[in-house]
């Protein structure tokens, strides 16, 4: 069903139907957990694909596979094939730019991708949540979002 999703995204993005209001980076933890427990992430990702415009990084993707592959290696190589696939669609190159001073370094790409494309942020990150105002960029928590998106 998300690759079904994300497929139609693409299709519409590309063919000028899609009208998006607002540009967001949806980190990997909401992405872990929508894709692994559903609930408020899941519709978060579902929104963002049908009313705005997902804007990702191969940092993310890779980060997202990588932790689906050590949490299930049972997780289909195809399936995880197919889906990056899609997700490449949404692939912006970013510039690492300067530290933002978060005290995760992992973070870093997370925030200069946001930056560099003007999008908001979709975490489950406390580090984000709680430094919102120094970032430079709009964050916003999965409930948040499940309200505002």
């Amino acid at each position: 069903m998300w690759l079904q999703t994300l497929q139609q995204h693409a299709a519409a993005t590309e063919t000028g139907h899609s009208s998006p209001r607002y540009r967001v980076v949806i980190d990997t933890n909401v992405w872990v957990s929508g894709l692994l427990h559903g609930g408020n992430a899941e519709a978060v990702v579902r929104r963002v694909m049908s009313r705005h415009e997902l804007v990702c990084s191969e940092y993310i993707v890779d980060e997202l596979f990588d932790y689906l592959r050590e949490l299930s290696p049972k997780v289909s190589r195809r399936w995880l094939s197919h889906l990056g696939l899609s997700m490449e669609r949404f692939m912006v190159a970013v510039d690492s730019g300067d530290p933002v001073g978060i005290r995760d370094p992992k973070d870093e790409p997370v925030v200069a991708l946001a930056r560099e494309t003007s999008a908001i942020i979709v975490t489950g990150d406390k580090d984000f949540l709680e430094h919102t105002g120094e970032l430079g960029v709009t964050v916003l928590s999965v409930s948040e979002a499940v309200q505002l998106l």
